[in-house]
């Protein structure tokens, strides 16, 4: 199952930028354990392209969750 299927990710229903709606449904995937701990994130290529958006709105929303330090 895609990364995006599995926290239920579909951008565009919320007026926020893409990387803050990339990055909110990234958190609450970690928060509520659909992501666990010692879950790898695919590539930002792959993730990219199963979220439909470009690789530097995944870089932006995974560096704004580093730098929450929900990501390392």
């Amino acid at each position: 199952m895609s990364l995006s299927k599995r926290i239920g990710f579909a951008h565009g229903a919320v007026s926020a930028p893409l990387y803050l709606q990339l990055q909110r449904a990234l958190r609450e995937a970690i928060e509520t354990k659909v992501l666990a701990p010692d879950d790898a994130l695919p590539p930002e290529r792959d993730m990219a392209e199963d979220f439909a958006v470009s690789r530097i709105t995944v870089r932006k929303a995974l560096e704004g969750l580093v730098s929450e330090g929900l990501l390392t």
